[in-house]
């Protein structure tokens, strides 16, 4: 009886790891997506920490906010839709052949991304807002032949609380208070224990809201043409906790969600009597120390089992550039291009999680100024690829080894905004 009770705890275990090594994965890879709000910014390759002064700046520089002569409110909905190849190890339907290599698409899925926020002056010097959004939605799903069907979905979003001071006309400072909500669901096959057993399956479903964080910004306009801006984003900490089910029987299941820190720099110039607008934003994100790992405890009859989940994820630099022309008064066109690097390492790709190597974004958009309200639509592409031969094979126990070969992504995004103002 032990001993089918420690064989069913360490089938358990290993399975339970899979699932969580899919949802960790992907949940820490590129925790920001290359552009998200609000529209203008998408069309302008997600640069915004230099000039952008709507309530979306609450998210991306809340120094920002400061531009807001009395009252705005913001809408935004972005269509996010990711679609991954991977290659996976297929098992024969000859017990004594060797599993074989195919790539797969996964199943196309359109996330949306709204955001809601609003903000307004207290005091000549002083903004106050508050906002809803969702800096993450992803998931994928793959059906493979003699596995079945392999899903993942994860969803972050965050409150946050800003309050933007102007110190002098050139300088204004902020900071934005945020509590984030994580979520996570994976779905996959078992493989059947025995010869005369049917496959099973198994799923988790974690969740969990985070400890408070913040995002500092300031920004310096020495010319009316000028604007200079930094900002940080502090590192968000999420307890989740959960179930994992497996073939129906459920277990409780808790971990730690890191989202990682990050330092952003940008610089925004007007010419041509403010009638062209250029934008370059550069921020480092420091993944690679936030999610080395991720550690699982789950409760199987009645004992307490840790899985580890090696991530090794690396820092992430990611460059934004947009171009803005105001054709008239009332319109305008924008581009942008966004380049980042991967934080999925080459020795571990996943088919879930951005292609290892470098990753692209093109992007374009209109504008439309009225007297009290703005808006703005845009559209971006994002890519990369890369070829991963030399795995990692040391990986802890239950921690599935990574098929060899081409992973890709290929992303597209739709986005529309309406900004009122008084």
């Amino acid at each position: 009886m032990v001993k089918a009770r420690n064989l069913f705890s360490r089938s358990a275990v290993a399975a339970i790891a899979v699932a969580a090594w899919l949802g960790a994965s992907t949940a820490h890879a590129n925790p920001d997506l290359p552009v998200y709000y609000d529209a203008r910014s998408v069309g302008m390759g997600g640069a915004a920490i230099a000039f952008l002064g709507n309530p979306t700046a609450m998210l991306h520089n809340p120094a920002n906010l400061s531009s807001i002569e009395r009252f705005s409110i913001n809408g935004t909905i972005t269509l996010f839709q990711p679609t991954n190849e991977a290659p996976f190890l297929i098992p024969p339907t000859d017990p004594m052949s060797a599993p074989t290599t195919q790539s797969f698409d996964s199943e196309a899925s359109i996330f949306p991304l709204p955001f809601l926020g609003v903000a307004g002056r207290v005091h000549d010097r002083v903004v106050i807002g508050g906002g809803a959004y969702f800096v993450s939605g992803v998931g994928s799903e793959y059906t493979l032949p003699a596995l079945g069907t392999l899903k993942l979905e994860i969803a972050v979003s965050e409150l946050a609380l800003p309050v933007a001071v102007q110190i002098t006309d050139e300088l204004s400072v902020g900071v934005a208070v945020r509590v984030g909500y994580a979520m996570q669901r994976t779905t996959q096959p078992l493989p059947p224990s025995g010869p005369m057993m049917e496959p099973g399956e198994i799923s988790q479903k974690l969740s969990g809201i985070s400890f408070p964080a913040a995002t500092l910004g300031v920004t310096y306009r020495p010319l009316p043409e000028l604007s200079l801006a930094l900002v940080y984003r502090s590192k968000m900490k999420t307890n989740i906790d959960g179930n994992s089910t497996i073939n129906g029987m459920d277990f409780d299941s808790e971990s730690e969600w890191l989202t990682a820190h990050s330092l952003r720099a940008g610089i925004a110039g007007s010419l041509l009597q403010h009638r062209l607008v250029l934008a370059l934003d550069g921020k480092y994100t420091f993944t690679g120390e936030s999610n080395e790992r991720q550690v699982i405890d789950t409760n199987i009859m009645g004992s307490t089992m840790r899985t580890d989940i090696l991530l090794d994820w690396e820092n992430i630099l990611t460059g934004n550039l947009g171009v803005e022309f105001w054709a008239h008064p009332m319109f305008a066109v924008r581009t942008g291009y966004s380049i980042s690097q991967s934080a999925t390492p080459e020795s571990l790709p996943n088919p879930f999680t951005p292609s290892p190597g470098l990753l692209h974004a093109v992007t374009g958009g209109l504008g439309l100024r009225l007297e009290h309200v703005d808006v703005d639509a845009a559209g971006a592409v994002s890519f990369g690829s890369n070829t991963s031969n030399n795995v990692r094979t040391d990986l802890p126990d239950g921690q599935t080894v990574p098929a060899p070969g081409e992973y890709s992504v290929f992303s597209w995004y739709a986005s529309l905004s309406a900004t009122y103002h008084l």
